[in-house]
């Protein structure tokens, strides 16, 4: 709870951390919540040696791909999106 200049109380929305990155040599013997591949020329995804991509295909803590972004940057930033969009809704 917080109060402010008046006295009042009221309730400061929460704020989810940042996801905490790592730099794995082997993904699938260390999984983490999510997971960023690169496009490695046509066998990148972790269950499907035929899928090709191009850029980097972000997979969900359920190992569902959920998008191909051009930039490592651009993937963690969807990632974080949809981390704290899980996170908020349980707490809705």
């Amino acid at each position: 709870m917080c109060q402010n200049e008046h006295g009042e109380i009221f309730h400061a929305a929460p704020k989810v951390k940042p996801l905490e990155w790592l730099e794995l040599n082997d993904p699938i013997g260390h999984p983490q919540p999510y997971q960023i591949w690169k496009d490695n020329g046509g066998s990148g995804a972790p269950d499907d040696p035929l899928e090709v991509f191009e850029g980097y295909m972000l997979y969900s803590p359920q190992m569902a791909a959920m998008g191909v972004y051009s930039s490592i940057d651009d993937a963690k930033a969807a990632a974080q999106a949809d981390y704290e969009r899980r996170i908020l809704s349980a707490l809705e």
